[in-house]
């Protein structure tokens, strides 16, 4: 038995797929190479197992650090989790995983600066008056203006007994807005405004002055000694 024989003996006892012979064509200086039985161009990646889709996942929270990824996709660690989590990067299915999730990152919504200022500035000014209509009765939620369903928080419904023992019960609407002072500082630190100042007085600044003035009379002593020495 040849070397190429055993070669090809052992590819099949593993389960390796055996390399196609080469098809000659009759009077033609050309060959044709059949393709491989797993190298069909519209056969999709296998399926993502569990483990796998957490190690995609993991390795864009670590930023691409993929020996953590795969310590945390449950992987077993030691010596050998750096081969094991090269290993997984060379998978197709995972490649497309990972391509995937990043794609769907980075086309989330983000807020501009200029929409960051704006939300903050209808926090601001917000009015807990459009909350209710003119006879003073609470709007449904779906009919607020979007403005002001912006700057609320959260809602809570409260069913209670208001006077005890009478046997009715009162439906209490709790509405929080979104901290009002929060988004007045933001906005007098973005105008500059947010300036801390501090008065000194008389006796404070002399007594800053001659505090300057030792520690500049203590250096200039230091310096006459070591000249000395």
């Amino acid at each position: 038995m040849t070397d190429e024989e055993l070669k090809a003996r052992a590819k099949q006892l593993l389960g390796l797929p055996q390399r196609q012979p080469d098809l000659h064509v009759p009077n033609a200086s050309c060959c044709i190479q059949l393709p491989a039985f797993n190298a069909m161009p519209d056969q999709s990646p296998p399926a993502l197992t569990l483990r796998e889709e957490r190690f995609a996942v993991e390795f864009l929270i670590t930023g691409g650090n993929a020996t953590e990824a795969a310590r945390r996709a449950g992987y077993r660690d030691g010596p050998g989790i750096r081969v094991t989590a090269r290993r997984l990067l060379t998978k197709a299915n995972i490649q497309a995983a990972i391509a995937e999730r990043r794609r769907s990152i980075l086309s989330e919504r983000i807020l501009t600066a200029d929409e960051v200022l704006q939300e903050q500035s209808r926090l601001a000014s917000s009015d807990i008056g459009a909350c209710y209509d003119a006879a003073g009765n609470l709007l449904p939620i779906h009919q607020l203006p979007a403005d002001v369903r912006r700057c609320i928080a959260s809602t809570k419904t409260v069913i209670r007994n208001m006077a005890g023992g009478d046997g009715h019960t009162d439906t209490v609407v709790e509405i929080k807005f979104w901290s009002k002072g929060d988004a007045l500082a933001f906005l007098g630190r973005y105008h500059g405004q947010d300036v801390q100042r501090v008065e000194v007085t008389g006796d404070i600044l002399s007594r800053l002055l001659a505090g300057r003035q030792r520690i500049a009379e203590a250096k200039r002593q230091r310096e006459r000694m070591s000249t000395d020495r």
